[in-house]
């Protein structure tokens, strides 16, 4: 399991009404443009720290994803602290911070 981060309602509306509701991987042609892939995390707490230290908490949330750190993500091609998600996965539920133990 690793992490994404997500507009809190729409992602909440996600996971109610679409089956699966998933990331999108990494592909050569996202409406005729390359797509790195979604951003991920390793940990729900690194994904909550990013959300702190932008100041987004207010609208974002973290949310589990069904994919592998190893096996599915690179580094950032954008230099960011997170992964790029290489294969579109299933995202699987909202996270809280009370959850990952992070003190926000």
């Amino acid at each position: 399991m690793i992490y994404t981060v997500g507009h809190t309602l729409s992602y909440r509306k996600g996971l109610i009404e679409s089956i699966p509701f998933q990331k999108l991987g990494r592909t050569s042609n996202y409406q005729g443009k390359f797509y790195p892939g979604g951003s991920v995390w390793q940990t729900s707490y690194a994904a909550y720290a990013y959300l702190w230290d932008t100041n987004q908490l207010d609208k974002y949330s973290v949310f589990a994803v069904d994919a592998d750190w190893i096996m599915d993500t690179a580094p950032s091609l954008s230099g960011g602290a997170w992964h790029d998600l290489l294969v579109t996965s299933t995202i699987v539920q909202e996270v809280s911070a009370e959850e990952c133990k992070c003190r926000i």
